[in-house]
């Protein structure tokens, strides 16, 4: 106990450290490090180098102990005994696979989803605490956690779809001189073979591997495909195979051949991912100086006789300003509406209304109901001032048949505000923020356009086309004839005489940002914000 104390001790001292010389980080994501990880997406999603071992377990146990007691401590234990349950001959894994210091590097088997849960949990708290004290490391906030499938695929097909195994090609021995005809992962090689291909670097054991043997792939990941089959955020699914798969279940794309477990299994393991929340040189909004010139700049030019229209929607910069000054909390956005509605919600959901980053985007997750409170708080701000050269005004939402007056920009019969029946100009250029996925996904004009089988996932992926993940600045694309900015997409538009909006958004198909479309509009939601109008007043 005394050996392993010590050893754990020393872990802790270099956990910052100790894998700093060994990184393999893609410069075109990232330029600075995280703990044991390479990117895999961007800068924002990482994946373990390896599958989680029995010292890196053992940390985590040390400290439940400490700070939690006894009872937690057994309650995180690995099932040592799910040796026994799967071969009569594994007894003496059962006594030293996890408790002896030969074994440490091996990777961690016999826990729960619910247990490598647990742990990510814990090093979440790790690493935050220990990247907000170090001054130098731009990252403020990141979670630990499973992956989702999809990016448990990316990771192990590291930027080659047709990948089939984490390495090159389609052969299960290595074919590059110095290493060929050695075995690229560890699996039962056919039926008639029990014991796995460990048998040329592993001295000590005939079933899992150091977590470190055979090759990294392209991203700097090992044993991506077997030694243990890796769990992902779906209780019950794992992805990768294991150290007794047989060769079509170590394939990427294989059918899960542990799909339903739930006891702790010597086969099953886990790789911990990490998503970055916040930046530290992620700034707030800064306060905004509001005096009536800037107001007047928001506006178009005189329609009809008596009515202006905000060329933009509002944003979050000008809408934090109104939280701001009123105290009204109740009308702040509800950003965990981000949720469930794009990959990588945390850093929405922590940052896109207060941050920089996006203090031109339009303001999302409100109700109709804040939407009228900030416009009556913009009429006292505009006529508050003396130097105003548009007189009293009265900001409020624009009707459904305004709205569809205001995006036509004087113009009759036209499907889009720009006029023409396509969604790009002669040079290609998306002319609006939506989800272009017909456009990749065709089946035929009608609303059931979608080939069968086409997924959520491949959907999001589609609405990236037009350059655009989700909202993009208010002042993207081309004004109509109004000099109205992304009156169709980005996000719908809120009116003032029904439940519905306006203009389609973000993640709408090209049948919702017609002019005359509308959809339902009853409660707070990402897709959903509102641009006002200003009418004179008449004395």
């Amino acid at each position: 106990m005394t050996y392993i104390r010590s050893l754990i001790s020393l872990v802790v001292i270099l956990f910052f450290h100790s894998f700093s010389t060994q990184s393999q980080i893609n410069k075109k994501w990232a330029d600075f490090e995280i703990f044991n990880c390479e990117p895999i997406i961007e800068n924002y999603l990482w994946a373990a180098r390896t599958e989680l071992t029995n010292l890196q377990y053992k940390e985590f146990l040390w400290h439940v102990k400490k700070d939690f007691g006894d009872s937690a401590h057994s309650k995180m234990l690995p099932d040592t005994n799910c040796w026994n349950k799967n071969s009569s001959y594994n007894n003496p894994y059962v006594h030293y696979y996890f408790q002896n210091p030969a074994y440490h590097e091996f990777p961690l088997i016999g826990i729960t989803h619910n247990q490598a849960k647990a742990y990510c949990e814990w090093l979440t708290k790790i690493l935050n605490q220990g990247y907000q004290k170090d001054e130098k490391h731009p990252v403020y906030e990141l979670v630990a956690r499973l992956p989702t499938e999809e990016e448990w695929i990316k990771a192990a097909k590291a930027g080659n779809p047709t990948a089939t195994f984490p390495w090159k090609g389609i052969k299960l021995r290595n074919q590059e001189e110095k290493h060929k005809g050695a075995m690229m992962a560890n699996f039962v090689r056919s039926k008639n073979q029990f014991h796995p291909t460990t048998d040329n670097i592993n001295k000590i054991m005939d079933v899992t591997a150091t977590v470190k043997s055979y090759w990294p792939n392209d991203f700097g990941l090992y044993c991506m495909s077997g030694n243990v089959a890796e769990m992902i955020d779906q209780p019950g699914r794992t992805k990768g195979g294991s150290w007794a798969s047989k060769p079509p279940y170590i394939e990427i794309n294989a059918k899960d051949e542990f799909e339903g477990w739930e006891k702790p299994s010597p086969m099953i393991g886990f790789r911990y991912f990490i998503e970055i929340i916040e930046f530290k040189n992620s700034t707030k909004n800064k306060t905004l100086k509001i005096n009536a010139k800037y107001i007047e700049s928001l506006l178009s030019e005189l329609i009809y006789d008596s009515i202006y229209i905000g060329k933009f929607e509002v944003t979050n910069q000008l809408y934090h300003q109104f939280i701001g000054e009123t105290g009204e909390i109740k009308h702040a956005p509800q950003n965990l509406k981000w949720a469930g509605n794009i990959k990588y919600p945390m850093r929405l959901v922590r940052n896109y209304s207060k941050n920089e980053d996006y203090h031109n985007h339009p303001v999302v997750n409100i109700s109709k109901e804040s939407a009228i409170s900030f416009c009556k708080w913009l009429t006292e701000k505009y006529n508050s001032f003396e130097k105003k050269k548009l007189g009293e005004l009265t900001f409020q939402l624009p009707t459904s048949k305004q709205w569809e007056d205001f995006a036509r920009g004087g113009l009759n019969n036209i499907a889009y505000p720009w006029g023409g029946k396509y969604l790009r100009n002669k040079k290609g250029c998306f002319l609006c923020n939506y989800n272009p996925v017909q456009e990749r996904w065709i089946l035929d004009s009608d609303e059931n356009f979608i080939k069968p089988g086409i997924s959520t996932e491949q959907m999001r992926e589609a609405g990236k086309l037009d350059g655009c993940e989700f909202t993009c600045p208010v002042d993207s694309y081309f004004p109509n004839s109004y000099g109205l900015y992304c009156i169709s997409g980005n996000v719908a538009e809120m009116v003032s005489d029904k439940p519905i909006s306006k203009g389609g958004s973000w993640g709408s198909f090209r049948q919702k940002i017609l002019i005359k479309s509308e959809e339902e509009f009853y409660a707070p939601n990402p897709y959903t914000g509102f641009r006002f109008i200003a009418k004179k007043t008449v004395n």
